[in-house]
Parts: C-alpha cells; sequence; structure tokens
C-alpha cells in the first residue's frame, strides 16, 4: 500500500501573484558630462544693477522701487524641436522659453508635447529635468523621469510646475535642462532624444515695489 501512495502527485497550487507598483524610472542622458552634488545655498547672490533695500538713499534723493523682474505679459512663443530622419522621437514643443516662480504674475508653468512615429513597443514616454546655475557650476542632479500623458495620435504631453523640479527655490536664474526618453513596459530605452541645454530657462520674479 506505501508504494502506491507513493506514485501518487499531489497537485500543488500556483502562487498567487504579487501585485507590483509601476517602477520610477532614473536614467542619466549619456550625452551629458558627470553629474555635480546638489548645491547648498550659503547667501543669495546680488544681481548687478538691483538696488538692496537695506541701501540708504543719498540726501535728497527718493528711495528707489525694488525691481527684480517683471516678466513681459504676451507669453513666448512655442519652441519646436525636430529629430533626425529614422528617429522614433518626431518632434518636442515647448510652450514657453521660461519658467517662473516667485510672486509675479508671470504663469508659472510650462506644457511639453512630443509627438512619436508609431510604434507598438512604445508604453512609456519620460521626461527628465534638471537645473543648471546660469552664474556658476552649480546644478543638481537628473530626477526620476516623470511619465508623459498619452492624447492620442502618439502624442503625449506634460505641465511642468517649479514644483516638478527639485530644488527650484534655491536657483534665481537657471537652465532647465531636459531630455525625452522612450521605453518599452519594461522600461527598455527605444529611442531618447538630444539633451536641450539652453533653450528652457528658470526664472525667480518679484512685482515692481510701487510708491504711494
Amino acid at each position: 500500500m506505501n508504494d502506491v501512495i507513493a506514485l501518487l502527485v499531489t497537485p500543488t497550487m500556483p502562487p498567487a501573484p504579487v501585485a507590483t507598483e509601476t517602477p520610477t524610472v532614473y536614467y542619466t542622458p549619456s550625452q551629458t558630462p558627470t553629474i555635480t552634488p546638489v548645491p547648498t545655498f550659503t547667501s543669495t547672490p546680488t544681481l548687478a544693477g538691483v538696488r538692496d533695500s537695506f541701501d540708504t538713499p543719498e540726501e535728497g534723493n527718493q528711495p528707489l522701487p525694488t525691481l527684480i523682474l517683471v516678466p513681459t505679459a504676451t507669453p513666448a512663443p512655442p519652441i519646436s524641436f525636430f529629430s533626425e530622419p529614422n528617429s522614433l522621437i518626431l518632434s518636442i514643443a515647448v510652450s514657453s522659453d521660461t519658467l517662473f516662480w516667485g510672486y509675479c504674475e508671470a504663469p508659472k508653468y510650462v506644457d511639453f508635447d512630443v509627438r512619436l512615429a508609431n510604434n507598438l513597443r512604445v508604453v512609456y514616454v519620460l521626461l527628465f529635468l534638471r537645473l543648471v546655475d546660469k552664474g556658476g557650476n552649480q546644478s543638481t542632479a537628473w530626477g526620476g523621469g516623470a511619465i508623459m500623458k498619452e492624447i492620442g495620435g502618439s502624442t503625449y504631453t506634460y505641465r511642468v510646475t517649479p514644483q516638478n523640479i527639485s530644488h527650484y527655490s534655491e536657483f534665481k536664474d537657471a537652465w532647465i535642462q531636459y531630455q525625452v526618453v522612450a521605453a518599452t513596459g519594461g522600461l527598455k530605452i527605444l529611442d531618447s532624444s538630444p539633451v536641450y541645454r539652453e533653450s528652457l530657462s528658470l526664472k525667480w520674479c518679484l512685482p515692481v515695489e510701487v510708491e504711494e
């Protein structure tokens, strides 16, 4: 009897699937130099031609209003980049050349629109950003890629606000460098755009103090 029992196969149930979250992609563009550490700022730079609020006016002169930056009311025309032949990423359109942060009334966002050639393997289109100070050599690291939203016709969009960029409040005037990457569901890179280094700015702004 024991020999018969030994021949019986006890069925085993497959393990229950474990739900996994969509991974955050970290990618260092191949065309960039070694990324410098996130800077620690100990002082606020003095802008040339800007009067400090604690300056004492000369006798007989009236105090001057503090002018930091007044953005124009008319937004800049969209910036478009077109890829080389046979590239999967056909074009990248940016709604403005400047992203503002601070207290002025300028729009504090920039829209990215990316158009791809038809490719069934594309699952993710990712936007990578970092900051590089215009007045020195400070920069932030490339963050995890933001997943762009597909809006049909192989077109993807993403609205960037200052809060999307790490340490934005530590930069008064910087370049926003960016790169677009198309990837599969397994995060295999299918194509990537060049790194755009000096086409989009981040600027701090304040309104003009009007004397009564």
